[in-house]
């Protein structure tokens, strides 16, 4: 996987029209999965999330949700009528201490191994597009 962009002609990437029996996501009809918008394809959520994905991994990929929802499915369908929400599933007493500084940071030396920084803050390249 690269994050680099899957359709850049200059890649070898082709949009997602034109590539051969592209692997979709089903989200049948159901309130919150899918939002109705019928099957969602892996290379949009690829490009979504900057990544380029091959035939196999495409694959890989949507075998791994579909198998994600339907666990969560499976979750769903489980009956929770009456049973109270846990914060832990231990019934435990945390020991809680004040919480207060008990170090100072320098941040000039923290800073020292940063490509870049100014005025206390680390200067990082965009990652998101307009």
């Amino acid at each position: 996987m690269d994050a680099e962009d899957t359709h850049s002609p200059d890649r070898g990437g082709a949009p997602p029209d034109k590539l051969p029996n592209e692997p979709t996501l089903v989200a049948e009809d159901r309130p919150g999965v899918g939002q109705g918008h019928g099957p969602v394809s892996i290379d949009h959520l690829a490009r979504l999330a900057a990544l380029r994905l091959d035939g196999d991994e495409r694959l890989g990929v949507a075998r791994d949700l579909q198998r994600i929802i339907a666990l969560v499915d499976e979750m769903q369908a489980v009956d929770t009528q009456g049973v109270e929400p846990l914060a832990h599933p231990l019934d435990a007493t945390q020991r809680l201490r004040a919480d207060e500084a008990t170090e100072r940071v320098d941040r000039e030396r923290c800073q020292a191994g940063a490509p870049e920084a100014r005025d206390g803050l680390y200067l990082v390249p965009s990652v998101l597009s307009e």
